[in-house]
This record gives C-alpha cells, sequence and structure tokens, in this order.
C-alpha cells in the first residue's frame, strides 16, 4: 500500500518526487525484496521521464540479480539503448535475454536486426535462421534472409565486379577473383553463394591452381552446413566424371573426401583412405594428425 501511494503521488504531482524517493530511501534498508524496490524506483524515475535513473537501477536489477530472467526489465533497458544509439549495449541485452528465454521470437526479431545495423550479417543470418526453424511459415525472417543474401551477395560482387567484367583481364585472374568472393561468402556465413562460385570454379576451370583450393574451401563449407552426405556425393560425382583429374587432384579429392566420411562420423571410410593416401605420400597435409586420431578404429 506504501509503494502504491507514493507512485500515486508522483503521478497526481511529479513536483513531489523528491519526497517520495526520501520516503523510499527511509523504507528501503527495511524491505527484504530489494526486486520490488528497485522496480519502484524505476517506476517513479519513469513518471518523471528520467531514463538516466531508469538505467541506472535496471542496471541495478540486472547485476544484482544475474540468476534472474527479469525478461520486461531488460526489454525496457534494450529500448533505453536502442533509442539513445547505443545497439551494441542493446545486442548485449537481447543475448542476456535469450538465455532465458531462447526461443523468444520477438527478442530474436529485434536482435537480429540490430546484427544487420552493425553489419554483423553472420550473426543476423543465424538469428533469422533461428526463427524459421522454430516458425518455418515466419515471413519476417524469410524476407530478411533474402534481404542479407540479396546485400552481402551484392556488395561483395561489386567489389570485384569490374575485374570480372574486364575483357583484357586474364581468366586466371578472374578464377582467383571468384575464389575471394567465395571466402567472403564463407566468413559470412553464405554457405549457399559461396558454395555456387566453388562448384563453378571447379567444373569449368580444372587446370586453374585455385581448383584444389575449391575442393578443399567446399569441403569446409559443407562441413560447416553438418551436409555432409551431400559432400560425399559431389566428391564422389567428381571421380565419376569425365572430368580428366590429375594424380595431385585424385590425391586432394581421396584427403577432402576422408575429412568428410570423418565429419559424418564414418570413421573406418575415413582411416581406409588416409592410409591408402599415406602408402603415396605419408606427410600430404595433415594425414598423420588424422591417423593417430583414428589408430583404435578397425578401417
Amino acid at each position: 500500500e506504501f509503494f502504491e501511494n507514493i507512485t500515486l503521488l508522483v503521478l497526481r504531482f511529479k513536483s513531489e518526487l523528491d519526497f517520495a524517493l526520501e520516503r523510499l530511501q527511509i523504507i528501503e534498508p527495511l524491505c527484504e525484496n530489494k526486486i520490488q524496490i528497485y522496480r519502484i524506483y524505476i517506476e517513479l524515475y519513469s513518471i518523471v521521464d528520467n531514463t538516466v535513473k531508469m538505467e541506472e537501477y535496471y542496471l541495478k536489477l540486472i547485476n544484482e540479480f544475474p540468476n534472474e530472467a527479469l525478461i520486461d526489465e531488460k526489454i525496457a533497458l534494450a529500448t533505453i539503448y536502442r533509442e539513445t544509439n547505443r545497439e551494441r549495449e542493446a545486442i548485449n541485452i537481447y543475448q542476456n535475454i535469450l538465455k532465458f528465454s531462447q526461443d523468444n521470437i520477438e527478442i530474436l526479431k529485434n536482435l537480429g536486426l540490430l546484427y544487420i545495423n552493425q553489419k554483423m550479417m553472420r550473426e543476423a543470418k543465424e538469428i533469422f535462421e533461428k526463427i524459421l526453424k522454430l516458425q518455418p511459415d515466419n515471413s519476417f525472417a524469410k524476407d530478411k534472409l533474402e534481404y542479407l543474401e540479396s546485400i552481402v551477395k551484392n556488395s561483395h560482387i561489386m567489389r570485384f565486379q569490374d575485374l570480372l567484367n574486364d575483357e583484357k583481364a586474364p581468366a586466371d585472374k578472374k578464377v582467383e577473383i571468384r575464389y575471394q568472393l567465395a571466402q567472403a561468402y564463407f566468413e559470412t556465413g553464405f554457405f549457399k553463394l559461396c558454395n555456387d562460385e566453388l562448384k563453378n570454379i571447379i567444373k569449368k576451370f580444372p587446370q586453374s591452381p585455385y581448383w584444389l583450393k575449391s575442393i578443399e574451401l567446399l569441403v569446409n563449407s559443407y562441413i560447416e552446413q553438418k551436409q555432409t552426405g551431400i559432400a560425399i556425393q559431389y566428391i564422389s560425382s567428381i571421380f565419376s566424371s569425365a572430368l580428366q583429374i590429375r594424380p595431385e587432384q585424385e590425391k586432394e579429392l581421396k584427403y577432402q573426401l576422408a575429412r568428410v566420411y570423418l565429419a559424418h562420423d564414418d570413421k573406418p571410410k575415413a582411416k581406409a583412405l588416409f592410409e591408402e593416401l599415406a602408402v603415396e605420400d605419408e606427410n600430404y597435409k595433415e594425414i598423420q594428425k588424422y591417423l593417430l586420431t583414428l589408430e583404435d578404429v578397425r578401417s
């Protein structure tokens, strides 16, 4: 009743804020419910639009009670941060909320938008993909993923567009640019765009020095996406294609296929391929390290 009365007092007469705060400070040491006390402070300061003091008490709540969810208070604090152009702080608060409410769609949306604003494209993509896992028909998340793919693709292509369109540029240089483009997509988490560029190099430029690098990066991309089954099919299709494979390419394909089998949890096949390669070249890349980890596996 006391808390309700001082709140009503300030609602009617904002000039009585100092009086209300003095009374609250007197009763504070006698009250065991600190959370309630801090909430009253926040409510009083909100009546007079003192966001600085509101922020102070929101932080007291969060820092002194780290195991409490305090979802509403954290959302309010994140809103203050957003409205005062402190998006990094808002991101930290939303991340904290997700520890207590990991499937909160509205928080995920807000966090994803802040990641976009901060040019954190990989993080934004992961957030909107998570929303789609929770709600496969969520049009907001679908639109944002399409938007992200578009801006990332365009921003990277623009960097290399002049060279790609230069008819005088050597073919090897254009392959190098496409590989760099694929790397940029990989680093920002846009694996489909990365895979498309790499498959283009693998199919059209088997003589390029970037062919082997493209195979390795493509495998890394598939492993990152946990699409090892697709990777196995793709590498196997190269072996069975009409493509003329040089000995060093065959060696790299076997090596990468072994890595995929290992990621696919097919350790016997992985070990068999590593052992086959070790007969040809026992020091090829990290064969010995892999064989050591697979020492107890029957191939």
